[in-house]
Order: C-alpha cells, then structure tokens, then sequence
C-alpha cells in the first residue's frame, strides 16, 4: 500500500485513540503508528507542503488567498456563513465544501482533511468521518487501498467481510464505494465505509466512515450517499 493511502488509517487510529473500543496495547500501537505517518500522508496543519513550485505559483491569485482563508477558519473550527467547512488541496485550485451531517460535529480539521463524530458517543458505540483529498492518485490506486484485507490478518480479527466495490450518482459525483465489517478482539463490532470519486485525473476526493458497537446494528448504506450529499467539490 502507498504512503499517502495511510489517509484511510489516519482515521482508523485517531479513533482507536480517542475511544475506548479497542483500548489494549496492540490497538494502541496502531493508533500511534497512525498518528506518526499523519505528516507524511496529509500535510500538517501547522507546516503545510508550501516547498512546490506549484503552491508557490498560486500565493499570488487571488481564488487561491480566499480558498486559504476558508481553510483557515475551518481549521481553527469556524464554519462560513452557510454552516460549511472547507478542505483543499495542496497544489491545485480544488476544494470541497462540507455541510456536516445532522448527527455529527467538528473535531478536528487540517488543509486537505475534516474529521467530525457524533455528538453524543460513547467509548463503544460511536461514528467518526474524515473527508480527503489525495493528490497524485488514481482511482484505481485508491480501490486496490479500499479493498485490502491486509490489515485483518491478525488473530484479533474475526468475521471480516469486505463487500464488493460499488457505484453510486451523488449530486452529479460518480461515487465509488466499499463497505467492510468485523469483529475486533471477539466481542466488538466495527463497520467501515470506502468511498471515493474523481477531482481530476489526479486528484480524488474520499470519505472514510467508521461505525464502532452498536451504532453498526442502526447503520445503513445510505449513511455514505447521504456524507456525499453534503459535499460540494470545486
């Protein structure tokens, strides 16, 4: 798996590390590997990628100053004036508007990733979403990522089921979508989405959803479909 694929652990980590479903040292371990690959994978927050040439062409248009002005605010958890929050790229004009879902609230945010959870969770029964561009990336590259079952191969892991790659028209998006399911350390349940669609030919816009406990007995596929109703990709 490439690098900047760990986007999808990103995600996976922070909630291991933030909630209490899998708190054993091998989880842990996990979450700290996670959280240590973040510069690599995102860009951080406080040192963003501004060495290219190509961001470097852009600091002088105008767009580009109130793209990063928005991302600024999203950063520091303020959404605009329409509820919104906004992520970009690194090198290019491309940037998502998020309209959270009804359910969920702001966590965290840096310049290409949003993270929010449920405003009412609990350690063992929660669902975080993280939103993401990848630049530099396929479509093909991102679905070889989505459906690896690599990371279930420990003995922790139990009734994995990976469903196979799905399609659906969101708000003029071609989306693409995996589901996976299983059981950590015999007795908790996970449910994770994969979605992605195309920015450009290089770029690709993903959402990750990751359901702990019994919030996966209340969740259905349109939970994904409904993440990309909130997004608007310029």
């Amino acid at each position: 798996m490439k690098k900047k694929f760990l986007v999808w652990i990103l995600a996976f980590g922070w909630a291991l590390a933030m909630s209490g479903c899998a708190n054993n040292g091998a989880a842990q371990a996990d979450a700290q590997s996670a959280a240590e690959e973040k510069a690599a994978v995102t860009g951080s927050s406080e040192q963003p990628q501004t060495e290219s040439s190509s961001e470097e062409d852009l600091e002088d248009n105008p767009e580009y100053i109130a793209l990063m002005e928005k991302i600024r605010k999203s950063k520091a958890g303020i959404p605009d004036e329409n509820g919104n929050y906004t992520i970009g790229t690194y090198s290019t004009l491309h940037s998502a508007d998020i309209q959270l879902l009804p359910d969920q609230v702001y966590n965290i945010s840096a310049t290409n990733y949003l993270i929010t959870h449920n405003s009412e969770e609990e350690d063992t029964d929660y669902t975080h979403i993280q939103y993401s561009f990848v630049e530099d990336a396929t479509k093909e590259e991102v679905e070889k990522s989505a459906t690896d079952d690599g990371q279930y191969q420990e003995d922790r892991y139990s009734d994995v089921e990976i469903s196979p790659v799905q399609t659906a028209d969101v708000n003029g998006m071609t989306v693409s979508w995996v589901k996976h399911n299983y059981t950590y350390s015999y007795f908790t349940k996970y449910m994770k989405y994969y979605g992605w669609t195309e920015a450009d030919d290089h770029t690709m816009f993903l959402i990750y959803i990751e359901i702990c406990g019994d919030a996966c007995a209340e969740a259905s596929d349109s939970l994904l479909t409904e993440a990309f109703q909130g997004v608007v990709i310029k």
